[in-house]
Parts: C-alpha cells; sequence; structure tokens
C-alpha cells in the first residue's frame, strides 16, 4: 500500500500504539537535508507517529527506533508522572463521592491506563530490533474505519 498523508491514520504510532497523525523521520531532516524540500518520504526513512511521539522526538539525533522508542517511553513517564501515581479506587470509594467528583477520578483512571499502555508499548518497541520498512508493514490500525 502506498502511504500518503491521507490513509496515515491506517497504521499505529512506532512508539506508543496510538493512532498515527504524521509520519516521523528516524533521521531528522534538519542532519540530513539543508532544506525541507528536498526530505523524502520514503518508507525506508519514516514511520508513522501520533503527533506526541512526533513532536517530543523532534529533531533530536537518535538513529534508532529503538533509541527513539525508549527516549518516548521516558519522556511520557516524565510528562505524565503525575497522572500515572494517582492511586487505584475501589467501586465502593468511588461510590460514597459526588457524581462529578466520581466522574473526574473514573476519567483520570482511564488517561492513567492510556498513558501507562503507551509507555508499555515504547518499552516493547524499544526492545525489538525494527527497521523503519517493518513499521509499514505492521497490520493497520483498529481505529480505522
Amino acid at each position: 500500500m502506498k502511504v500518503t498523508t491521507r490513509n496515515i491514520d491506517l497504521f499505529d504510532c512506532t512508539y506508543c500504539g496510538l493512532m498515527a497523525e504524521a509520519r516521523d523521520h528516524v533521521i531528522p531532516v534538519s542532519y540530513e537535508y539543508a532544506s525541507r524540500k528536498c526530505a523524502t518520504w520514503d518508507s525506508t526513512e519514516v514511520v508513522p507517529a501520533c503527533s506526541e511521539c512526533n513532536g517530543l522526538l523532534s529533531s533530536r539525533w537518535m538513529p534508532t527506533i529503538r533509541e527513539r522508542a525508549e527516549f518516548i517511553a521516558g519522556r511520557l513517564k516524565a510528562r505524565y508522572k503525575k497522572l500515572l501515581s494517582i492511586p487505584d479506587w475501589s467501586e465502593a470509594e468511588l461510590k460514597t463521592m459526588g457524581r462529578f467528583l466520581r466522574k473526574g477520578i473514573t476519567a483520570n483512571l482511564k488517561k492513567r491506563d492510556l498513558v501507562s499502555a503507551r509507555i508499555e508499548y515504547a518499552e516493547s518497541t524499544a526492545l525489538m530490533n525494527i527497521s523503519p520498512e517493518d513499521c509499514w508493514d505492521r497490520t493497520p490500525s483498529t481505529y480505522a474505519a
């Protein structure tokens, strides 16, 4: 399948597993090309990424997906440190709270679980030895309609 801007959302982020919204240059454009116009979108140099991971990586020099995934895992842990420290609440404890407080806590627990899953995904990606080409061969995202 030819990957275009229109069908990038058929793929998962290489680093965290969310739906991809962008393409991340494993070797940043700023290191390889004098101008963005010369940059290639070849599947040997780019991988699907979500906006947050793509932004966190920016133009940092980490030439392998493994290094980039390790970096993402660390950055997500630091960025969401407060959210990740939220304790679990039992159903009985939640029922004793007011509606809005319960709703807020439940929403934050869901966010915490999503961030934890993203970190686990990044850590497992860091353990694999994958190339950019492998990322385009993965099963398309379950988010696709």
